[in-house]
């Protein structure tokens, strides 16, 4: 599986020795993360591995193309099942241990994990550079404006939190969705190649987003976050749980981009109309934005609070 990056099984055997369990990752060849990088990927997981998170060993990267066509890392297969085969009295437990994985993540020095990976001066600067790489992308990828989309991001430039401590490195991709577990606790935290420094409730909100009915429960993730990390301040999660809507939105228009241009598999366009409607409706509730009423709808415009903007 997977929507982003090409995963291989891999059963190696050795005459004479023990059998072993790998996992190819490549590039995927065009989508929504074309242009991540494998190589920080392979850094920061072979870091998190050496300081005990369940993360899987890396063992070697050829990032150059020459040898699969596009960069790969090898790294061992974690055990563990989707967490969609956790039993509902389990799932408290998981969702409280994903939430204090994550405050650990974030009480290490990003220095310690990922020295090469650009810094900016506080979170709030951090904040502004993730939102303007992702609004280049769907810029660059969208194949028709997306206009709700478009003053999502204007609406979240504007209203970045100010700065609340040192900026962190962030999983990037914290959820349900890419964790392993054995019953009630997690084998597995997958899938780093969004990796990148910023402020820590970013990835709680991103934590949060994933939180789908039939997953986990968000408060109890929270719950183990600030079990770890102390209080978290719930309207600045609300902007960044809102900042998680726009940045998956932006993937899913990539990803259609991809499928029609023929670079990606129909999986990256089928998330398509659905998800991006329902992360738009729920980031403006998020903001408060109003739903048009039914009388003004055929006048294409939408309440921005107490102003409105022609879409």
């Amino acid at each position: 599986m997977g929507n982003a990056q090409e995963v291989w099984f891999v059963d190696s055997s050795v005459p004479g020795g023990a059998d072993r369990q790998f996992v190819l990752r490549r590039s995927a060849g065009g989508g929504a993360l074309e242009d991540s990088e494998l190589g920080l990927e392979f850094t920061v997981l072979g870091a998190l591995a050496e300081r005990g998170f369940p993360v899987p060993r890396v063992h070697f990267s050829e990032l150059d193309s020459s040898s699969l066509g596009r960069p790969y890392f090898v790294m061992d297969r974690v055990p563990g099942t989707p967490v969609g085969h956790v039993t509902p009295e389990d799932r408290d437990s998981v969702a409280r241990e994903l939430g204090a994985w994550l405050a650990r993540l974030h009480a290490v020095d990003p220095a310690e994990l990922a020295p090469t990976v650009p810094r900016a001066e506080g979170t709030a600067a951090a904040t502004h550079l993730e939102l303007a790489r992702w609004e280049r992308v769907y810029l660059r990828r969208r194949p028709g404006p997306v206009p709700l989309l478009g003053a999502l991001l204007a609406w979240l430039g504007v209203h970045v939190p100010a700065d609340d401590g040192p900026p962190r490195l962030l999983w990037g991709d914290a959820g349900p969705h890419n964790i392993l577990v054995d019953g009630p606790h997690i084998t597995g935290l997958l899938d780093w190649e969004l990796a990148h420094v910023g402020d820590p409730l970013e990835d709680l909100g991103a934590a949060i987003w994933a939180c789908l009915p039939g997953t986990l429960k968000p408060d109890q993730v929270i719950a183990g976050y600030e079990h770890e990390a102390g209080s978290v301040d719930r309207e600045r999660l609300r902007y960044f749980e809102a900042f998680a809507c726009a940045i998956r939105s932006v993937m899913v228009v990539a990803g259609v981009d991809a499928f029609l241009k023929g670079q990606a598999g129909p999986a990256a366009a089928a998330l398509g109309q659905h998800l991006l409607l329902s992360n738009l409706e729920r980031a403006a509730a998020l903001i408060g934005w109003e739903r048009v009423p039914g009388d003004q709808a055929d006048r294409k415009s939408t309440r921005l609070n107490s102003s409105h903007i022609t879409i």
